[in-house]
């Protein structure tokens, strides 16, 4: 999965900043063990809680992913994620937003 794994080197880096040194040691050792769901998965709780901006082709990326686990036990917290997230995410249609799954698009607070 070199898609998952660039983009959790890329997500480390966009978050970097914003990271202590045990979030950074934590995640860096994750991704380097190929754990890359965990990291991925830690890290988007450690941007929603620190509200870390992330620049919209990364945040198009990573919807990319999450739309490759639909299904996962894991999608609909992931999703929820993001949705409280200032300026990243709404969910496209009602359905989607009543059902906490379906297309996002990236929007910006005015």
């Amino acid at each position: 999965m070199k898609f998952q794994t660039n983009l959790a080197w890329a997500l480390i880096e966009g978050a970097k900043p914003h990271l202590n040194v045990l979030e950074r040691n934590y995640v860096f050792v994750t991704t380097g063990a190929d754990d890359t769901f965990a990291a991925i998965h830690h890290l988007l709780k450690l941007i929603a809680v620190k509200g870390i901006p992330l620049p919209p082709s990364l945040v198009r990326l990573y919807v990319t992913w999450l739309d490759s686990y639909a299904f996962h036990d894991e999608d609909r917290h992931l999703r929820r994620l993001i949705e409280g997230c200032p300026g990243w995410f709404r969910p496209t249609t009602r359905a989607a937003r009543l059902s906490g799954s379906g297309s996002y698009q990236h929007w910006s607070r005015r």
